[in-house]
């Protein structure tokens, strides 16, 4: 997919914004994949902006308006994952049952929202799952996301996922190709809630993408290892690839795409031991590591708009580097057309931009867009792009000193302090009302009169 440029869309408040992705001086440069990395203050519509940018890529009647580079028309493909269990990104369920307009196969999320109103740790692994037994991507077992993931996590590349048969009864099993292609057959028309229990939760937009993704022998593999019953049914993935139980890899993967089979455990073993324990007890930072580097790793492919939502919630500052150095690692190798946006609040993920990434602020009602220059610090970015200063800030140091020398020497006269008073009183409105700093700032600038307490 060639990179955003732009998008057009309607805010919660119902005011219209433009957001650009790709800096104007950057457009026309050949070479790599785009980065854009958006901050901006809470309530500063970035998740709103994230949900609109799926919408416009994925569906074809969205409101919103995404211009492309090159102008490639749609739909196209769209992965996102979040470090957030309340990230905004659409659920491809409805409340009460039945399939959203989201159910579209170009469209993936890696997050543990499973539906409007529910939680499932289940499901990340279940979407990743479902990139990782394609036989098309056999060979990424063997690529380094897959050993970082594991180090990440603590244990061992080799992991045990134990599945479960969902349906209720023998007759909801049978024929499961001709009820796929019965939903194939159907006139598109607006999602809406299931009609049976045991209708199969697909659209038809995803029920035709299926009979093209799968075999005759994948729908009648699942069939009977669902109604044969008993043996309990499990894959073993490791660096050696997918190794599955009398049961086919494809068929195990339509069986997750039909909602007919779901994860029940996943098994590990911890690098320094040989007692093995369930992937679910992992530490939330563990967790969110090993499935979306996971997940992003399978479910790339070298035309994919990458989102990522705050992957800094429950990340030791150490790992929000290495992660966004895998993510960068990761599109470095597959993607060819792709853009990677990553939505934040964290000053360490900015500084992992790497040069000619587009920096986007949506504080302001017209987003601000700057070009990432190699090297800069967490200090430089927590007063640039965040605007939060602190005495202790060496690019507030440097400036005081600067004004201080001035000061000593005699010259810090009226075009001198006129020139740095801009970013004095920018330092100043950083500050904590309490910083020893104040009186020091405000006795550089003649006209200030500490009159009011700062807030």
């Amino acid at each position: 997919m060639p990179s955003v440029e732009s998008l057009t869309f309607l805010d919660s408040r119902g005011d219209k914004r433009r957001v650009d992705f790709i800096a104007d001086s950057l457009i026309e440069k050949a070479g790599g994949f785009p980065i854009t990395v958006v901050t901006g203050h809470n309530g500063s519509h970035k998740s709103t902006m994230l949900r609109e940018l799926v919408a416009a890529l994925t569906l074809h009647d969205a409101d919103s308006t995404v211009t492309i580079v090159g102008n490639a028309k749609g739909p196209h493909r769209v992965l996102c994952t979040s470090g957030s269990v309340a990230d905004r990104f659409p659920s491809k369920d409805l409340a009460g049952g039945g399939r959203s307009r989201f159910d579209v196969p170009n469209y993936a999320y890696i997050g543990q929202r499973a539906g409007p109103n529910i939680l499932s740790k289940k499901a990340p692994l279940e979407t990743m799952l479902g990139f990782a037994l394609d036989s098309a991507n056999a060979n990424r077992f063997k690529s380094d996301f897959f050993m970082r993931a594991h180090k990440f996590a603590g244990v061992k590349s080799r992991v045990e996922f134990i599945f479960q048969r969902r349906q209720k009864k023998a007759k909801d099993v049978p024929d499961l190709l001709g009820r796929v292609q019965n939903i194939s057959n159907d006139t598109p028309k607006q999602p809406s809630k299931a009609k049976r229990a045991d209708e199969l939760p697909v659209s038809f937009a995803t029920a035709q993408w299926l009979l093209e993704e799968f075999e005759y022998d994948d729908f009648t593999t699942l069939e009977t290892a669902i109604l044969k019953g008993g043996k309990r049914l499990t894959a073993t993935l490791s660096s050696d690839g997918v190794e599955c139980n009398d049961f086919s890899a494809s068929a195990l993967r339509l069986g997750l795409h039909l909602g007919l089979i779901g994860l029940l455990d996943a098994q590990v073993t911890p690098v320094d031991g040989n007692r093995a324990f369930s992937l679910f007890d992992l530490s939330s930072g563990e967790y969110h590591m090993y499935t979306s580097i996971l997940g992003l790793g399978f479910g790339m492919t070298s035309s994919t708009l990458v989102l990522i939502d705050e992957p800094e919630n429950s990340l030791h500052p150490q790992w929000q580097r290495e992660y966004m150095a895998t993510v960068i690692k990761i599109c470095g190798e597959t993607l060819v057309d792709g853009h990677l946006v990553v939505c934040t609040h964290s000053p360490l993920i900015v500084a992992t931009a790497t040069q000619d990434s587009t920096i986007v602020d949506l504080t302001l009602p017209d987003a601000q867009v700057n070009v990432a220059s190699y090297g800069a610090s967490a200090d430089e970015l927590l007063l640039s792009q965040f605007g939060v200063g602190s005495s202790r800030n060496h690019m507030v140091v440097a400036a005081i000193q600067r004004a201080v020398s001035l000061v000593e020497r005699g010259e810090f006269d009226d075009s001198k302090s006129k020139e740095m008073e801009p970013e004095i009183r920018r330092i100043l409105d950083t500050l904590t009302p309490d910083d020893p700093l104040i009186p020091v700032l405000i006795a550089l600038l003649p006209d200030e009169v500490e009159d009011e307490p700062r807030i």
